[in-house]
């Protein structure tokens, strides 16, 4: 997690946030869907793509048709399905959409995502090689340029800003309770709308982050086990320490480099070979001399 290293995002990539001063000037949450037509009709076909972080899977009567007709009238929208809630009929008819999921890991980070169906995918219209991907962050929360809802709908926010972009529309106030932790949080929260933000970022990108062959792992371990046996062999224990700490600091420069080119290496056993190699090269110069 700490070899993330914040990077410029993808200028394309912007967010309008459901924010507490939207939610001030709007009133209480959630809002009536007429209020997203009107944003939706401000934007118009400005945008090259608009993602909808909000679930309207149930009903709302004449509001729905006055959405569904703003929809209808931009280049392109996803909407946001969850599990088994879809959007209701009417707007699906004119807006496809997408799951917003995510799946934390057992520690309550969010590190990889489903693509195939995803939100993520049919707003990027990038096919992905493989099902699942590793998210590659760009930075901390509030990496992406983010304009309040309230902002853009009061059109204080010229129009001509989201020309030929993604805009992801989705809450980011505290109290709506999307968001959880990822490995660039440092223990604050990242609102669901970004992390979709970074997984976009990271198909349009192609910043694909794989683990390195096994073979690789296994080979990096031989390589510094021998290694620095061999040098404790040369120098003897006291001297070889200097020489084994640098190869330890070389090899986490190797680690952060291989990141940066989407491969992840091992953080654990390599260097273990590097304790294993001293301590080996230790005992075989005790056993040689006694």
């Amino acid at each position: 997690d700490f070899l993330f290293e914040k990077r410029a995002p993808d200028s394309k990539i912007v967010i309008i946030g459901i924010d507490d001063a939207s939610i001030q000037k709007i009133g209480r949450w959630p809002w009536n869907r007429d209020v997203h037509a009107e944003l939706v009709r401000y934007l118009g076909n400005t945008p090259e793509a608009i993602g909808i972080d909000i679930t309207f899977s149930e009903g709302s009567g004449k509001s729905d048709l006055e959405l569904a007709n703003s929809l209808s009238k931009a280049r392109r929208v996803i909407l946001a399905s969850e599990r088994n809630l879809v959007p209701v009929e009417i707007l699906r008819n004119v807006a496809d959409f997408g799951s917003v999921d995510v799946y934390p890991d057992k520690d309550g980070v969010v590190r990889k995502t489903k693509i195939t169906g995803s939100f993520d995918q049919k707003i990027s219209a990038i096919k992905s090689p493989k099902d699942w991907i590793r998210i590659n962050f760009a930075g901390p929360p509030e990496t992406f340029k983010t304009y309040s809802y309230a902002d853009v709908l009061e059109s204080k926010i010229p129009v001509s800003e989201f020309k030929d972009k993604i805009v992801l529309i989705g809450a980011t106030a505290r109290d709506l309770h999307d968001d959880i932790l990822t490995p660039v949080s440092s223990g604050v929260s990242m609102n669901g709308v970004e992390i979709h933000a970074n997984i976009i970022d990271t198909l349009r990108g192609g910043r694909y982050l794989e683990n390195e062959v096994a073979w690789q792992g296994a080979l990096a371990i031989v390589f510094l086990t021998i290694i620095t046996f061999w040098t404790v062999i040369y120098l003897g224990p006291k001297n070889s320490l200097l020489v084994t700490v640098g190869l330890f600091a070389l090899y986490l420069f190797y680690v952060s480099y291989s990141f940066d080119k989407g491969i992840i290496r091992g953080l654990l056993y390599p260097p273990s070979g590097l304790i294993l190699g001293w301590f080996l090269g230790v005992i075989y110069q005790y056993w040689s001399v006694n």
